[in-house]
């Protein structure tokens, strides 16, 4: 069987990764897969280039661009069409169109109307597709795979029209890729000694993000506990405003990192090196990719109940599950943690 996979963005973000590593599994399982994603802005890296480096077959012609503009649109409907009828050059005909985000999944489902040829979505958010682009895309899938029963119910109870067949299948994660041991170097380059307890997070420095509440949460605990330390890693456009100045007027400022942007290849190395990991807002994945890494990572988490969050933990088995994200609750669990060594360690055991 050939599957063309399409991913309509040239970034790597939000369900990006767990596209690719489900692509690349397939792949190996014994498909013949193809992955199309956004054509790339000059000079820079994106999803296609990172699928060239995990081995899969890239096949370029299609714009994919995150939001559905009328021209790529038209132009990527058509591609699509003659590809259906034609086939690939180098790959050949496509038996399965497999699609991850909205204007994918939309372009795949009208270019592949009257042609027989399926078309289905994995979905990583909780609330079902919806809107006008969502409805047309709708009527014309095969099947959808929400990531979690309680997405699979949403779907159940949706106004628009949804196909019949909704296995759920969880998020993906390469579990090998984050399985290493802590590396002492890591802390070093944080400037943190080997026995402080380290906090950290993985997230763009956004507005929504709550790094505010995050960081006075931490700062409560933090002012009489000198070895405790709050390891950020990331950067977004509004990282001075939302998280820099806050940690400067914490109090506590000396014991906030901002190692920022980690190379993929060194990302599954930090990991390891937090004690627990907070992790309050989903970002453009719901699944919450960096949360599942630090689990696989043996690192519990402290998380909210915002979207699908509460469904990929198991509360008092592999994290904490706040009664709401705010500073005073931020801070009780982080205290507990760190005063709670033996439950600490239980629930690292039971995140990985």
């Amino acid at each position: 069987m050939k599957v063309l996979h399409l991913f309509s963005n040239w970034k790597f973000t939000g369900p990006a990764d767990p596209a690719l590593v489900l692509a690349k599994a397939l792949d190996e399982s014994g498909l013949s897969v193809a992955f199309a994603a956004g054509r790339t802005p000059g000079g820079d890296r994106g999803v296609a280039e990172l699928a060239r480096d995990r081995g899969l077959d890239v096949v370029e012609g299609l714009e994919l661009q995150k939001h559905g503009r009328p021209m790529p649109w038209f132009h990527d409907v058509r591609t699509l069409r003659r590809w259906l009828r034609d086939g690939i050059s180098g790959f050949g005909s496509i038996d399965l169109i497999h699609t991850h985000l909205p204007n994918d999944h939309h372009i795949a489902s009208v270019a592949a109307r009257r042609t027989g040829t399926p078309v289905v979505r994995s979905l990583y958010e909780l609330e079902p597709p919806s809107g006008r682009r969502a409805r047309t895309a709708l009527r014309g899938t095969a099947a959808l795979f929400p990531p979690t029963p309680l997405a699979r119910e949403r779907l159940a109870t949706a106004r628009a029209t949804i196909p019949h067949e909704c296995p759920v299948i969880a998020p993906v994660l390469d579990l090998d890729r984050f399985a290493g041991e802590r590396d002492s170097s890591v802390r070093e380059e944080w400037g943190i000694d080997r026995d402080d307890f380290v906090v950290g997070v993985v997230a763009r420095m956004q507005r929504h993000r709550r790094f505010p509440e995050l960081i006075e949460g931490f700062a409560r605990v933090a002012r009489n506990d000198a070895k405790l330390h709050l390891v950020i890693l990331g950067r977004g456009t509004h990282q001075v405003e939302v998280a820099h100045e806050p940690a400067a007027q914490s109090g506590v400022g000396d014991q906030i990192h901002f190692p920022g942007y980690v190379d993929p290849a060194r990302y599954p190395q930090q990991l390891p090196a937090f004690d627990t990991q907070l992790f309050l807002v989903p970002g453009s994945d719901g699944t919450c990719r960096a949360m599942r890494e630090a689990q696989a990572s043996g690192v519990p988490v402290i998380t909210s109940s915002r979207g699908l969050l509460p469904h990929l933990m198991a509360p008092e088995e592999s994290g904490l599950l706040l009664p709401e994200d705010s500073p005073d609750a931020i801070a009780g669990a982080i205290a507990r943690l760190r005063e709670e060594p033996e439950f600490q360690k239980r629930l690292a055991e039971g995140a990985r």
